[in-house]
């Protein structure tokens, strides 16, 4: 791979690699980390591995780096992640373009909720949802992120959003059951 291919693969994944790290680590300095580190290996495997197989590459060593982060937190006792803590406008997905301010604080809030419910989920399934729903990856391309082949991939999809559903609905029923 050329330097300007793999220019071209950095402008083009770094916002998803970034909020991918966000979504799954809930801290900022954490997913910089990952991010960077993510590009660094991907530069150093870029020779030995084929230009279209680069972005599941990218998204695999992504997700693995996440796990690591985790691995470490537990093992240091470190702080339990506070949902209200992460920044919600950093995260990927449709920006609110609207100027009704009532429905950018409604729309901060079901985000908030969406985050509280998430970090509910373990750190792999969260990662699936997120590459999945968030980041618009398919299973297939998951599986291969992850290593897993996608029957499993769909069945963990499957389980998360069951468990996601249960948790917004403990966290605030009445908007369950209105939408």
């Amino acid at each position: 791979m050329t330097r300007a291919t793999f220019q071209e693969l950095l402008q083009a994944q770094r916002d998803r690699v970034y909020s991918y790290a966000l979504y799954v680590l809930h801290n900022r300095e954490d997913a910089e980390d990952v991010a960077q580190e993510t590009f660094v290996r991907t530069w150093q495997r870029c020779q030995a591995t084929e230009e279209r197989g680069m972005v599941a590459f990218l998204h695999r060593t992504a997700h693995n780096l996440c796990i690591d982060a985790i691995r470490r937190r537990r093992r240091a006792s470190l702080r339990i992640v506070d949902p209200e803590a992460v920044d919600v406008e950093a995260i990927a997905g449709p920006r609110n373009t609207t100027d009704d301010p009532e429905l950018k604080l409604l729309l901060g809030d079901r985000r908030r909720t969406l985050l509280a419910a998430l970090a509910e989920l373990s750190a792999e399934d969260r990662s699936y949802m997120v590459l999945h729903y968030f980041q618009g990856l398919t299973f297939r391309e998951i599986a291969a992120a992850s290593g897993g082949n996608t029957s499993t991939v769909k069945v963990r999809v499957h389980r998360a959003r069951r468990k996601l559903r249960n948790t917004l609905s403990e966290l605030n029923p009445a908007r369950i059951q209105e939408g």
